[in-house]
């Protein structure tokens, strides 16, 4: 079996456990020669990383930091998503406080490349816990920041 190999998508065995939040699967990968894959992007840019903060596992989040990933914890997909805007857009602030605490704490104001910002992603999510904890934490300008579209949180917020 290659542990290694990459299917049409360019995802390893290593990207699976991330999804599936496997953590004995992803130490026994990593321990069997899939080590380097911890860092491997797929065709979209994505990493293993993303797909963790994606699913809330926290614990694979922590794992593939102390095995090689800490520095995809500012990395931009091709989309400009870093893993701080993955993470609020699907509402693990969990894992968005761990990442910010390690390194990602200049990614609270940062645009994708349709202009969103974690800020943004909480607003339309109708999220007012993470938009306070966004808020506190400097994101005080993205508030009425637009993106792309000219939109911002409020049009979000009262639509």
């Amino acid at each position: 079996m290659n542990l290694r190999h990459q299917d049409q998508d360019c995802r390893t065995c290593v990207f699976n456990a991330c999804l599936d939040g496997d953590l004995q699967e992803l130490e026994w990968l990593c321990k069997n020669g899939a080590s380097e894959d911890v860092t491997v992007k797929d065709s979209s840019g994505t990493t293993p990383l993303m797909i963790a903060c994606q699913e809330n596992h926290l614990h694979c989040v922590t794992f593939l930091n102390e095995h090689g990933a800490s520095s995809d914890i500012t990395v931009k997909d091709i989309y400009g998503d870093t893993p701080l805007n993955i993470s609020i857009r699907f509402e693990n602030i969990q894992v968005a406080e761990w990442l910010y605490q390690n390194g990602a704490e200049n990614d609270i104001t940062t645009q994708n490349n349709d202009g969103y910002t974690p800020m943004y992603a909480a607003c339309c999510n109708q999220q007012l816990e993470h938009m306070k904890w966004l808020y506190d934490r400097g994101a005080v300008d993205d508030v009425s920041r637009t993106n792309l579209d000219g939109d911002n949180c409020m049009w979000w917020l009262v639509n």
